[in-house]
């Protein structure tokens, strides 16, 4: 012993690597419990409230991490205190930590799910509290409408493609519900006078192709939804008496129906190569008529209701023909009619069977609805109620028969495309993705969003890995009214 040394203390390894290891878990811990916090802002601060439901996988983050510290933690103190060590032993037990962190976060990365970045949003409305009167998607363009303009936005940079701007002092007042070969219809007239200019725009400019004036008195003086169309090679153009063909690029005319004495047409949709427009007479109920896109020729019309009653009448789809009939009756039912190539109607699917009950309100886009019901894959989607819970059901098409049903969160915006659906929940604070596969009805997570922003009416489109949404309004409490997600 020379002066005032301490005593040479030899290093305990079995003490000292528990103590390193414990140290390793303290900062994986620790890092489960952060990120964990820090995700419930996604739900407000708070969650399993109005918020919604807590992040994905946060519940049991938060209550192992909290329970393994209260454990962890003095077992690595003790054991580092009991190893021997001096202080080099201590920093090399915070270097631990800090180690446990990246497993940490690989965990917390899987348990909850990918995170989605809002990838860009266009500028605020001006004036403000415009609202939107209809969407379109077109490859890589997402076209928003209002009163005074449709305009055009690059999926992937963001940038505006194009503006096209409704001559003042008129306004839109209508729109077709889709959009083929490149081309999309818009009426325009001055507010409140009927909607008598139809323009065909080219999505890929923003040029009008053509105009068509058509008669005011057979035209409502309100936005009205499903007076124009387009179908895969024809433009439609319905007034209350007469339906009219146009080759969809130049604007000239193919063919022209009249409705029948007594009758008029009130609503037509298209796609593919068929036209399914509904008429309504004094004398009897309302029918359902196809009509080949191209000749204008009937292919067959078919009663939408039974008896002589009424009906509320949905168009949900041209090809095949799918149409929602609401009767008015005491007696009448609420039905989803699916009609095959020759208008021979399937079995009625049952809007309320007293197990649930689908949802076939529309968003409100007053010129370009949108109803949550989709044709893919040879089956009918569409969103569904019961017992308070959420559901997306599939039907064949050949038989309206149901192939599976599936248990979601509340919906938000819902788009369909090949082999799969894409929802958006209802969280308050911040939204997340899904999928539900078609084949099957199984569910997979896509990851959450970075807005908070979900308290309107949305349209969702899917191109190049993006998801772009199209708002209602820009309200005080979102200022953006388009807006595009992607994965980091």
């Amino acid at each position: 012993m020379y002066g005032n040394e301490r005593p040479y203390r030899p290093v305990r390894i079995v003490p000292l690597l528990i103590g390193l290891a414990g140290a390793i878990g303290v900062g994986f811990l620790l890092t489960l419990e952060v990120k964990s916090w820090g995700a419930l802002g996604e739900a407000g601060g708070s969650c399993e409230t109005y918020s919604g439901p807590c992040p994905l996988g946060t519940t049991w983050m938060i209550s192992v991490g909290f329970f393994s510290l209260l454990v962890v933690v003095p077992i690595t103190l003790v054991w580092i205190g009991r190893s021997g060590t001096r202080a080099v032993g201590w920093v090399v037990a915070l270097a631990c930590v800090v180690g446990g962190v990246f497993p940490g976060l690989s965990v917390f990365n899987w348990a909850h799910g990918a995170s989605l970045r809002t990838l860009w949003a266009s500028p605020p409305d001006r004036p403000t509290g415009v609202e939107t009167l209809g969407s379109w998607q077109s490859g890589s363009l997402v076209m928003r409408a209002r009163f005074d303009e449709v305009s055009a936005y690059d999926v992937a940079t963001g940038n505006k493609a194009w503006t096209h701007t409704i001559p003042s002092p008129e306004v839109l007042c209508a729109m077709s519900r889709t959009v083929e070969g490149g081309i999309g219809l818009i009426g325009h007239a001055a507010e409140n006078q009927p909607c008598t200019h139809i323009t065909a725009v080219d999505l890929a400019s923003g040029r009008g192709l053509w105009d068509k004036v058509l008669p005011g008195a057979e035209l409502s003086p309100s936005v009205y939804a499903d007076v124009i169309a387009v179908s895969r090679e024809t433009a439609v153009l319905q007034t209350e008496k007469s339906l009219q063909g146009f080759t969809l690029r130049e604007g000239v005319q193919r063919w022209q129906q009249k409705s029948a004495d007594m009758c008029h047409f009130d609503k037509v949709i298209a796609g593919g190569d068929q036209v399914v427009v509904e008429s309504i007479c004094v004398d009897h109920s309302p029918t359902i008529r196809a009509i080949d896109a191209a000749t204008g020729k009937t292919r067959w019309e078919r009663p939408a209701a039974s008896g002589n009653g009424s009906a509320n009448i949905g168009l949900l789809s041209a090809a095949p023909a799918v149409v929602y009939v609401q009767e008015v009756s005491q007696r009448g039912t609420d039905t989803v009619t699916i009609f095959d190539a020759s208008g021979r109607a399937s079995e009625p699917i049952q809007v309320d069977d007293g197990r649930r009950q689908l949802y076939t309100d529309t968003l409100r886009f007053t010129a370009a609805p949108i109803y949550r019901f989709f044709v893919q894959d040879g089956l009918l989607i569409t969103q569904a109620l019961a017992d308070g819970q959420n559901l997306v059901v599939a039907y064949g098409l050949a038989d309206a028969r149901e192939r599976w049903s599936t248990r979601v969160a509340g919906v938000q915006a819902m788009q369909v495309e090949a082999g799969q659906v894409i929802y958006l929940d209802d969280s308050a604070m911040s939204p997340s993705l899904r999928s539900v596969s078609l084949r099957d009805g199984k569910e997979t997570y896509l990851g959450v969003t970075s807005f908070s922003w979900v308290t309107d009416d949305l349209a969702l489109y899917l191109t190049g890995g993006r998801y772009a949404f199209v708002a209602k309004s820009a309200s005080a409490s979102y200022q953006h009214p388009l807006a595009v997600v992607k994965a980091n």
